[in-house]
């Protein structure tokens, strides 16, 4: 898919996983948010990659 329409839902999604992850750690669901941060993780690569790779 083309890395300039994938770079704002990239964007939004990193927003919502950071929100996520900040809610679950408040109420001290370690695991879940463990998880919520290794996503925002790959969101992060994935914007990376987005950005290298557009035209």
């Amino acid at each position: 898919m083309n890395s300039r329409v994938m770079i704002p839902v990239i964007w939004f999604r990193l927003i919502i996983v950071t929100a996520f992850t900040i809610f679950v750690a408040t109420q001290k669901m370690w695991i879940v948010a463990g998880i919520a941060g290794l996503l925002a993780l790959l969101s992060i690569w994935q914007l990376v990659a987005a950005y290298r790779n557009r035209d």
